[in-house]
């Protein structure tokens, strides 16, 4: 069995080439840096094994990392992004060219909503990957869930959906920015992130709550870097430097036997 620091280093050596092809194809990827966004990816999934992995990316956008669970040997890895039903061209046309490295290494391209998937059609998953979506499956709802119990239902019936989806003993990834940090308590945008409307994110803490009440699950949560701030990235991972910085976290949720 590889160590965490063997893996990684062997998960950077497939996808950094692959994220390289990506620039030279003028393909948006976080940043614009292969090398920052290969140790995002490693950071976020270096301990998984991926080999064989029945896997569903949910909010895959245009296939970025559904690619990259491929080329590390997922098995036929799916992209769910209800966009790509011919609305976004720009993705579809992003899509292609992804799937044109290594076209041996497959993923598929489901272009229905979480809400509308049927189970029977690929069955239960090993891997259920929520990269920056869980905040967005029902957006509106999302902002209001705290104060009004329609709204909290109406998520909740959204994630139990994704709950269905996993596996027992199965992992449910969930990568997002949390909603308490200086800039949604002032109003005022982050300089690291300038684009984030905080008021329609959820704490990490509110999600494994709504999750542990569809089902059982084993949580860990994980603050996560700014990779922004080069060698002092890991200092941002303190509350109280990430309450300035941003506040982005990933879940790993094990489910337990039903």
């Amino acid at each position: 069995m590889e160590n965490y620091s063997d893996y990684s280093k062997k998960q950077k050596g497939i996808i950094l080439p692959f994220f390289e092809y990506c620039i030279s194809k003028k393909i948006r990827i976080p940043w614009s840096n292969s090398k920052r966004l290969a140790k995002y990816f490693c950071n976020s999934f270096g301990h998984f094994q991926f080999n064989g992995k029945k896997l569903l990316d949910i909010g895959g956008g245009n296939g970025l990392y559904t690619k990259c669970f491929a080329l590390l040997g997922a098995d036929k890895p799916i992209c769910m992004e209800p966009e790509s039903e011919g609305s976004n061209t720009k993705m579809l046309e992003e899509m292609e060219v992804i799937s044109q490295y290594k076209p041996e290494k497959i993923f598929l391209n489901c272009k229905d909503s979480v809400q509308n998937y049927k189970i029977e059609e690929h069955g239960q998953f090993d891997i259920v990957v929520m990269n920056n979506s869980i905040n967005h499956l029902e957006e509106d709802a999302t902002i209001a869930m705290l104060e009004d119990p329609l709204s909290y239902e109406r998520v909740k019936k959204a994630l139990t959906n994704v709950v269905n989806l996993s596996k027992d003993h199965g992992i449910i990834i969930a990568s997002d920015c949390g909603r308490k940090n200086i800039s949604s308590i002032f109003g005022i945008k982050n300089p690291c992130a300038p684009t984030i409307e905080w008021h329609k994110h959820q704490e990490p803490h509110v999600w494994v709550e709504m999750f542990n009440e569809i089902a059982s699950f084993k949580p860990t949560t994980k603050w996560n870097p700014n990779l922004r701030f080069g060698v002092l990235a890991e200092l941002t991972r303190l509350a109280p430097i990430r309450f300035i910085v941003g506040s982005h976290f990933t879940l790993y949720l094990e489910k337990q036997q039903s």
